[in-house]
């Protein structure tokens, strides 16, 4: 079966790129992504259901292609809309996608939001119960460890009323 090409050369208006985003991010065409990218288009833009384009490459395990939309800026903490609502790093963990998890959390991903069911990317790391994901887990607890030590070293002093 041969998929057709994005139309990245077609994208006139605003919704059109947007659509071609999306379309170039589901069919794992890099370098459509890229051009569409250079041209301007809004990587965070939503479609007519609130997904977004970058989260297809989430969707799909697509590191390089994810990569290029954190580069430009993509919302790392934006939620997939929709039934079981996720941030993209909680989805990489529960699909294996390793990679892209540590590339997530490394591009600032809230490690602190939870799920419809209360979950943190944290639990659903440890959930999955290998050893392949002691790595993660561990990135995890050190990144919540450092924002916990950055904040209470640069708490502003407390004034004392005279």
């Amino acid at each position: 079966m041969t998929v057709a090409a994005p139309r990245a050369q077609q994208a006139t208006t605003n919704h059109e790129a947007v659509d071609a985003l999306f379309e170039a991010a589901r069919y794992r065409r890099a370098s459509a992504v890229e051009s569409l990218i250079a041209l301007g288009t809004d990587v965070n833009a939503c479609d007519s259901y609130g997904a977004l384009p970058w989260v297809e490459a989430a969707l799909g395990g697509q590191v390089k292609i994810l990569r290029l939309f954190i580069d430009a800026g993509a919302d790392v903490n934006a939620w997939r809309s929709g039934k079981g609502e996720q941030t993209a790093l909680m989805i990489s963990i529960q699909r294996g996608y390793h990679g892209m998890a540590q590339m997530l959390i490394e591009a600032g991903a809230d490690l602190n939001a939870r799920d419809a069911e209360g979950r943190t990317a944290l639990s659903l790391a440890k959930a999955e119960g290998n050893t392949r994901w002691n790595d993660i887990v561990a990135l995890i607890e050190r990144t919540i460890l450092a924002d916990v030590a950055t904040r209470t070293t640069s708490a502003p002093p407390t004034r004392r009323a005279m």
